[in-house]
């Protein structure tokens, strides 16, 4: 078994190439390393319906992966790390949350 410690500027294609395997290999030896993705046609992902629910969307939007879900996952982040997050399914509703730093 090889380990890796994964370094800032990897690509998977990168380290496949590195150690003579093919990216399909790491991603079946490596399946947190495969990201929520929308799926193809009338299916709808259920993670990115469940960061659809963090937010105020209307129940037609929320029900498909096709909205843009950026900020619902931001949204999905904070809930699960116990934080209020902004409720809004709009990337731009971030832009006045928080506070600056020092």
């Amino acid at each position: 078994m090889i380990t890796y410690s994964i370094r800032s500027g990897d690509t998977l294609s990168r380290i496949a190439r590195q150690h003579g395997v093919r990216v399909r290999d790491l991603r079946r030896h490596n399946p947190q390393l495969s990201g929520v993705e929308e799926l193809p046609g009338a299916a709808h992902n259920p993670r990115i319906l469940e960061y659809h629910r963090t937010t105020t969307l209307g129940h037609g939007a929320a029900s498909k992966d096709e909205t843009p879900w950026c900020s619902s996952f931001v949204n999905f982040c904070m809930v699960m790390s116990g934080f209020r997050g902004t409720n809004s399914a709009s990337a731009r509703s971030w832009l006045k949350w928080g506070s600056g730093l020092p």
